[in-house]
């Protein structure tokens, strides 16, 4: 079966307070799926049906406040936000938060917060993503100082759940990087390179590399790629090739849409995005529709082949042009790679094979993605 896919959104209620609305689009006979199929988006809100996947509403409780710029990870049937800020009542200055999580199993879940050590808790005030293990032992999360976290998100079943921070472990990384991907031996993040207000003109580029797991060190592959915006994830093909879903051309102002693959070893970009998924503003955006968009996101959601998700969003005007209603698009397919004869100085041809398709509408007053992420630990029951 299909790694399940959770999405965060942000929402303004009625008293004008941000809060979240969550997701999760899976794949049709999954066992969780069919016990909670109540839970399942009305037809009403689906634009395009996908067959082979269902959309249900995650009805979560509020927790006590509005978190900002968290890791977003889900493992072990528990969800978490890792990081990030928050404001309450009580202070007046920002303050920062810590492992916020909820149990997906229970009936009658509730959010639980284990602090960070103090010497940790500012340097996660604003996180850069966050990942977990193939195996489900270990969520990773890049802050916004010079540090990368880990922990065991199985520890929060034990009684008091303190017992997480036993396992908690700080590494060195560049400053204020954006975790990308990872395999079971590197954690790969960009440090971005964002243009001065005196040279707008200019390209973004950043700082490529991966924290090798194994030896805690930072190996940096390139100290100037140029970079593509709006693209916050990617996936690892064969310990070799970056895959993106990006909205600009890397390295070009050129507004167009696709899969774009960088190759590790030669330091630079394949000339030509991944072929055969349709610019059709379902699948990817359109070419001539340049409009708001959410950052783009994608994940492998089999481990068995190269079966991969890619999930944005845009906003489009209601028919009284009075509201804007937020479309969420989510795309399953098989990338194939091709090699060009036995001339290793040519580099493969990558094609993708379109699985199924869904897009829902979230409603009005609603934000783009905020963050998502696929569950790579323990299936629920």
């Amino acid at each position: 079966m299909d790694t399940p896919i959770y999405l965060r959104m942000v929402k303004w209620d009625d008293s004008d307070k941000l809060r979240n609305r969550w997701y999760v689009i899976e794949e049709r006979g999954s066992s969780a799926g069919e016990e909670r199929a109540s839970d399942e988006l009305g037809e009403e809100h689906l634009v395009r049906k996908s067959p082979k996947d269902r959309v249900r509403i995650l009805d979560l409780p509020d927790y006590d406040h509005m978190i900002g710029n968290p890791g977003f990870a889900v493992a072990n049937s528990h969800l978490f936000l890792v990081g990030g800020t928050y404001n309450s009542e009580e202070h007046v200055r920002t303050q920062p938060s810590g492992i916020v999580y909820i149990d997906l199993q229970r009936s009658d879940p509730s959010w639980c917060e284990i602090q960070f050590p103090d010497e940790s808790e500012f340097k996660f005030m604003r996180v850069g993503g966050a990942a977990v293990s193939d195996d489900g032992e270990w969520i990773y999360a890049v802050g916004q100082g010079d540090r990368m976290l880990r922990f065991h998100p199985r520890d929060v079943n034990k009684e008091g759940s303190s017992s997480v921070l036993s396992s908690f472990v700080t590494e060195p990384c560049p400053p204020s990087p954006v975790l990308l991907a990872r395999t079971e031996t590197k954690v790969f993040m960009l440090r971005p390179h964002y243009p001065s207000s005196s040279n707008s003109g200019a390209l973004p580029t950043g700082e490529l590399g991966y924290c090798d797991l194994k030896s805690k060190s930072w190996v940096l592959i390139d100290p100037c790629v140029p970079w593509c915006m709006r693209s916050t994830t990617a996936v690892v093909v064969r310990d070799w090739y970056l895959i993106f879903f990006a909205v600009w051309r890397p390295g070009t102002d050129e507004y167009r849409p696709a899969l774009y693959v960088y190759d590790i070893g030669r330091r630079e970009w394949l000339p030509e995005p991944v072929q055969g998924l349709p610019n059709d503003g379902h699948i990817f955006p359109s070419w001539e529709a340049v409009g708001p968009i959410s950052d783009s996101f994608l994940m492998q959601v089999r481990r068995d082949e190269l079966k991969l998700a890619a999930v944005w969003s845009d906003d489009h005007v209601t028919d009284n042009r009075l509201d804007t209603e937020t479309l969420v698009h989510c795309s399953k397919f098989v990338l194939r790679i091709k090699q060009n004869g036995e001339n290793e100085d040519i580099a493969p041809t990558f094609r993708a094979e379109l699985v199924s398709s869904a897009t829902f509408n979230a409603g009005r007053d609603c934000g783009s993605i905020d963050g998502t992420t696929a569950d790579n630990g323990t299936r629920p029951s």
